[in-house]
């Protein structure tokens, strides 16, 4: 597949997939160089052989390099990753991975693990509008033989106002950290878990050149509507360092919904007989399956999903891309045809086939095979709850005509089934402004008031 088909997904539903694997995305992550894979376990200081702390070691570069001197860092490569990577190289990746992020405040934290011959350095720093982790590998000699730059959530503080009280937790058997937001003065409301759209997000849902935060938005605006939320990072946003080559969706999303169902059903706070998952984009395609999965989902609300299989909506997203670029015709249909070859593979995956097929898009075959097993229309028509499907009407990634149609029709002359389509309103329930690119989320904006009317009105009358 050539780069520049392959740099076409970057318009579609999947915005930052690649996240999954160890190469940097344009969304979240920067993996400068590894010389392998990255395996934790409990934290604790690692030392090399000549005494020196590590972890102390891996704070005072990432502070250097936060002030703009990576010289130090740089002497401490091994000569592998030195052939890879010179300062200038570093200095550039670094300027490009805080470009958007604001100005640094400081330290945050470090951990370290030892592993093998090798010791695992995570160092967070705090920018103005994300954490910073610098990801470091040090070998028995105490150098530098992997670096990886990866955006993260410095945990929240308690935060309560008139409106709602936010409640810093941790979901499943990761920790991964999260937000109860409760509304004020509700007693026992009901509770919505929210699932982000695919590549390595944040409990915020954060976006965009000017940061967005759709979930954020959700969450306290819902609060102030009566409705409790829980929001989480997902896995491999905290832990970029613990995903293989094979992951699944499983791993990436669907098993830590269940914790997070698990954990609401406990909570005191809410109403445990009234869990209902929101899903946005991918989120909003899992949600059916996950209601089906887990019995304690009482309702879904999918937000820009789809019941097809993802590769139908990749061949779209790339087809509109190609029509929109300026190539010949002749190249255009060349690349076009690359990409159908691409989705069929994916569509024709089996459990007999997956172990002799090689990654599709740069991601491997088991983990289309589990999205393959995940397509909402294979769910959503079993499913007896009340589910409610938003779309926005200038979406170019999920489209009105195609994805949100397709919804009601599989679900025509269903009971408790509900939908809305909102005209000016792009993938992020946010007001457009004109674009069908990913710098469609560029400028500040929030989700609009109307959506979130929308949801508390529909769980009101659904859940009285």
């Amino acid at each position: 597949m050539k780069k520049t088909v392959t740099a076409l997904l970057t318009l579609s539903i999947m915005l930052s997939m690649t996240a999954c694997s160890n190469r940097g995305t344009d969304m979240n992550e920067s993996n400068i160089t590894s010389s392998g894979a990255v395996d934790t376990q409990e934290p604790k200081n690692g030392e090399n052989e000549t005494g020196g702390d590590l972890a102390s070691l891996a704070e005072k570069l990432s502070g250097q390099m936060a002030g703009g001197d990576f010289s130090e860092t740089c002497s401490l490569f091994t000569d592998a990753v030195a052939a890879q990577l010179d300062e200038k190289a570093l200095k550039d990746a670094w300027e490009k991975t805080v470009a958007g992020i604001g100005a640094y405040i400081g330290y945050h934290s470090t951990e370290a693990t030892a592993k093998g011959g090798s010791t695992i350095v995570k160092s967070i720093l705090e920018y103005e509008k994300s954490g910073l982790t610098v990801l470091f590998t040090f070998n028995e000699y105490g150098k530098i033989d992997g670096l990886w730059l990866n955006y993260c959530t410095i945990p929240a503080a308690a935060e309560s106002t008139a409106s709602y009280t936010e409640i810093p937790v941790e979901i499943g058997e990761y920790g991964l950290d999260g937000l109860l937001t409760l509304p004020s003065g509700a007693e026992k409301p009901p509770v919505i878990i929210m699932l982000q759209g695919s590549g390595q997000h944040d409990y915020d849902e954060t976006i965009g050149a000017a940061q967005n935060k759709p979930f954020r938005d959700i969450a306290r605006g819902l609060a102030e509507r009566g409705i409790a939320t829980l929001r989480y990072n997902k896995r491999y946003y905290q832990y970029p360092e613990k995903a293989s080559a094979d992951i699944t969706i499983e791993d990436e999303a669907t098993e830590d919904a269940a914790a997070a169902i698990a954990f609401a059903k406990g909570r005191d706070e809410v109403d445990g007989d009234k869990i209902i998952i929101l899903g946005h984009s991918l989120g909003g395609m899992l949600a059916p399956r996950i209601a089906a999965e887990n019995a304690d989902v009482k309702g879904i609300i999918s937000l820009a999903g789809s019941p097809r299989n993802l590769a139908d909506i990749i061949l779209d997203q790339n087809t509109d891309a190609l029509n929109a670029s300026s190539i010949s015709k002749d190249e255009k249909e060349k690349k076009l045809e690359q990409v159908r070859a691409e989705t069929e593979r994916i569509k024709s995956l089996t459990e007999q086939n997956v172990g002799e097929s090689k990654a599709i898009f740069g991601i491997s075959a088991v983990y289309w095979l589990s999205l393959n097993k995940s397509v909402g229309a294979d769910f959503v028509g079993s499913l007896n709850l009340p589910m409610l499907f938003l779309q926005g009407g200038s979406d170019f990634q999920v489209k009105p005509e195609t994805d949100f149609k397709a919804w009601q029709d599989i679900l025509s002359g269903k009971k408790r089934c509900s939908f809305k389509l909102y005209d000016g309103l792009n993938h992020l329930f946010m007001k457009t402004n004109g674009k069908t690119d990913i710098t469609e989320y560029d400028p500040a904006g929030s989700v609009d008031e109307a959506v979130l009317d929308d949801i508390a009105g529909w769980i009101n009358e659904a859940f009285k």
